[in-house]
């Protein structure tokens, strides 16, 4: 029955109902929660109106085609018309304001609101509860091998930032932070951050940070401390902080340092897990990976209650046998030094 109404009665009928003041009010309502669901997320609860809208459209739609095919036409406001030019002209502003309008604001909250920062979160971002959390009995590795089974790790990672952990007189992980990035079997760069506080969470979450580099430095190599985990007694060697009444330890590692302050307790440790002391050189820094271990919220110097001696941090460089002492910083050195001379190259090269 349509061909009665002419070739041009779809495009009349399609305006007709464009315009109709009820599908304005549903289309401005439409976009404003859409803009708010973006800009604000699900918390503000949009969803229920932007489904009772979008329900609308449907039944909209159906009715258009409805009335296309069978060319019943009713009368007022649906009648053939019904709709001077001067009300054209309006509906048709008031249509593009609303399109213009909302549809930039939801644009910026689709690119900066927090329903954007929820699905980046949901796409880069792992939560898992770790199982092996005891240092004592598994080091760090444990704790890796729980990451590994949410991401595929590295064969070797290395660290974007220091890492800091702190655990209990039991040996039981209370926090860790640090940035870790490494080659994946890919070829392509896999880098994230882990972050972990008991006092707040029993999950550990694994931040993907999406950072690329072809820069591996040695120096940053985190291997270092998971063989100097291995090896050192960890229960023993922080006995004397216990006795002072403590009932935690930080932990700190940075890679490859210079390690020459006198306040630093420097330890050499073999893979029979026997310690030498050594006594650190100003003017002969030791040049090697070491892991400190430190008292919270005291500084090298600081008085310790219950003790004579100002507080000094310990440090372990693990060096596998004793006679390789010399032969470890001396590589270490070497290290440093190539490292620096090829950022120094860089330097000059990009000025």
């Amino acid at each position: 029955m349509q061909e009665e109404h002419g070739k041009n009665y779809w495009g009349q009928l399609f305006l007709q109902m464009l315009f109709h003041p009820i599908f304005l009010v549903v289309y401005g309502l439409a976009w404003f929660y859409l803009a708010r669901l973006f800009w604000y997320g699900p918390a503000e609860n949009c969803l229920p109106q932007l489904i009772l809208c979008g329900l609308f459209f449907v039944l909209y739609l159906i009715l258009f085609f409805v009335r296309g095919f069978t060319g019943h036409v009713q009368g007022g406001l649906f009648a053939r018309g019904s709709f001077r030019r001067p009300y054209r002209i309006f509906a048709a502003g008031v249509l593009a304001a609303l399109t213009l309008f909302f549809g930039f604001h939801s644009l910026q909250g689709y690119r900066e609101g927090a329903l954007a920062r929820k699905l980046e979160n949901l796409t880069n971002q792992r939560v898992l509860t770790p199982i092996h959390t005891n240092l004592f009995e598994t080091g760090l590795d444990g704790l890796l091998e729980d990451v590994d089974q949410v991401m595929e790790l590295p064969d070797e990672l290395y660290l974007g930032d220091g890492l800091n952990l702190l655990f209990d007189s039991d040996g039981t992980l209370r926090s860790l932070y640090t940035y870790l990035y490494g080659k994946g079997k890919d070829g392509q760069t896999q880098s994230f951050q882990l972050a972990y506080d008991r006092d707040i969470s029993d999950q550990l979450t694994i931040y993907l940070l999406g950072i690329s580099t072809d820069e591996y430095p040695e120096s940053r190599r985190l291997d270092p401390l998971l063989e100097t985990l291995d090896h050192l007694d960890l229960a023993q060697a922080i006995r004397p902080s216990l006795e002072l009444g403590y009932d935690a330890c930080e932990l700190w590692y940075s890679g490859l340092e210079e390690w020459s302050d006198l306040e630093q307790t420097l330890f050499y440790l073999n893979q029979e897990g026997e310690v030498r002391s050594a006594q650190p050189n100003p003017q002969d820094p030791v040049v090697n990976y070491g892991v400190s271990l430190c008292l919270p919220d005291l500084e090298p110097g600081d008085e310790v209650e219950g003790s004579d001696i100002p507080y000094q941090p310990e440090v372990y460089i693990y060096v596998e046998d004793f006679g390789n002492i010399e032969s470890s910083n001396a590589r270490g050195r070497e290290i440093l030094d190539e490292e620096n001379r090829i950022s120094g190259d860089t330097l000059f090269a990009s000025e």
